[in-house]
């Protein structure tokens, strides 16, 4: 219904920088730009016992985004910051999860690229507890799944080889990571007699999950304990947002965070 050429589109508690909004909208000087997503940035917070982990993802996520821009087009944006041409947004049907993802999808397919933006500069705070930020993860990797069972993708990725590699290697072994660990620490179980090595990565293996399981009981900040705890967080919420999009358990609606 507005009547702008571009559509800013924003979540509510990410705060802008004052020029934030003139460094989205530049970029579409360039006419093969479709979108572009911004820079959000988690700021820190006491209460939220894992935020160095997702401090450290999102700073590895950004980068990617950075290097895909530069390549060609970014797979996905931040939907807390993100800008797209009014002309080129299509109607998302009312049951998905991750409207944000299906704009760049849209986008894409006509022929544009969404890069990102560093320096538009927003704020958020973490989420206080694990509990929001897993909740929030269950909703995230849910929506991913969604979108590849009910087909909303398309075929479109197969026209474009270098965006079918980048949507393989950056989201879809993304959601699919904790499939490939548990079927990491079956095989090792299974061949643990055969070689040393075996043996190696299982101790590697338990380690880590033990950091998580510590980091977890006694909420500890601390790197060696906070990341390891927040990237088992992830996969778990992964593994039942998969059983949701699965089972058709997913809501539309956010549960609020505080």
């Amino acid at each position: 219904m507005t009547k702008g050429e571009i559509i800013v589109l924003s979540d509510a508690n990410v705060m802008y920088k004052e020029d934030a909004i003139r460094r989205l909208i530049c970029n579409f000087a360039d006419s093969s730009v479709g979108g572009v997503s911004g820079n959000v940035m988690i700021l820190k917070t006491e209460k939220a016992t894992y935020g160095k982990g997702e401090g450290i993802y999102s700073r590895y996520e950004k980068y990617i985004q950075k290097k895909e821009s530069q390549i060609s087009s970014v797979i996905g944006v931040d939907g807390g910051m993100y800008a797209i041409c009014k002309r080129l947004f299509r109607p998302i049907p009312k049951y998905i999860i991750l409207d944000d993802f299906a704009n760049v999808v849209n986008i894409i397919k006509q022929g544009y690229r969404v890069i990102y933006e560093e320096k538009a500069i927003g704020y958020e705070d973490t989420a206080e507890g694990s509990k929001g930020e897993f909740i929030r993860r269950i909703r995230i990797s849910g929506g991913g799944f969604q979108m590849l069972l009910k087909n909303t993708l398309g075929i479109f990725l197969f026209n474009h080889p270098f965006l079918l590699f980048q949507f393989i290697s950056h989201k879809l072994f993304r959601w699919f990571t904790p499939f490939f660990l548990l079927i990491f620490l079956i095989t090792n179980l299974i061949l643990i007699n055969a070689c040393s090595i075996y043996k190696i990565c299982l101790f590697f293996q338990l380690l880590f999950y033990l950091f998580a399981l510590i980091g977890w009981l006694f909420k500890l900040r601390v790197k060696p304990f906070s990341i390891p705890f927040y990237f088992c967080l992830i996969q778990v919420a992964s593994l039942i947002g998969f059983y949701k999009a699965l089972t058709g358990k997913l809501r539309v609606t956010w549960t609020k965070g505080r």
